[in-house]
């Protein structure tokens, strides 16, 4: 049924991401144009420091939080692909994420439908529908060009993804303390996630504080706790 396509589409995406990091390492020994992203070589740089008990800073070029050469550390240790597998396994995680994130929003919107629906015949073909949609755009997620090639050339941007999704699907399921951990660390990461806060602030205010006579209330009452 459908979990089983949906396992399938999983283990699918993960087996395309492998066979494009072992065309990448072959690519990257037997022609000039390399296929793996600069910056890759950055963070093995970063992560080669670590292993020797330096900065990762000593890397001149190396800009991104000390955590990613950690995390890194395998690639001198082990093989130098181990970070493209990484970061297409959060590729693929973010795939997971997004599926349940919107399967949790199709949810929402049944429930909300179903008190104008006068049959349970039309409820039930809407949440069929309902939940081929969400299997249609996470697959678009799992299996977009652009996506798995970013994260088999060595971009880190897979592991980002799996953390802004991770927080927002925490933040729909009201698990707040992980969201704010996951979205803390993700902005930790990079500084563009930053964005979202808005948008989280305002759902919290529609869900969480509908006693606020004003945003300026909810945001006053926030940073006064």
């Amino acid at each position: 049924g459908k979990y089983y396509l949906w396992g399938g589409l999983l283990v699918a995406a993960a087996l395309v991401r492998v066979v494009l990091v072992l065309y990448g390492e072959w690519q990257d020994q037997h022609m000039v144009v390399k296929y793996t992203d600069v910056d890759y070589e950055v963070f093995t740089d970063g992560a080669r420091a670590v292993a020797h008990g330096l900065s990762p800073y000593t890397r001149h070029t190396y800009r991104y939080t000390p955590l990613l050469a950690w995390f890194l550390l395998p690639n001198v240790w082990l093989h130098k692909a181990f970070g493209k597998l990484l970061f297409s396994l959060c590729d693929v995680i973010a795939g997971y994420f997004l599926y349940h994130l919107l399967s949790a929003l199709c949810t929402t919107a049944s429930s909300s439908s179903q008190q104008h629906t006068h049959t349970a015949d039309n409820a039930q073909q809407q949440q069929h529908n309902n939940q081929w949609w969400v299997l249609w755009w996470t697959s678009v997620w799992l299996f977009i060009p652009f996506s798995v090639v970013v994260s088999t050339r060595g971009n880190a941007e897979g592991l980002l993804s799996m953390l802004v999704l991770a927080a927002l699907y925490c933040l729909f399921t009201r698990r707040l303390t992980s969201a704010a951990i996951i979205y803390g660390l993700a902005v930790h990461f990079k500084i563009y996630p930053i964005i979202y806060a808005l948008s989280v602030v305002l759902f919290l205010s529609s869900t969480h504080f509908r006693h606020s006579r004003s945003l300026f209330t909810l945001v006053t009452s926030i940073f006064n706790r």
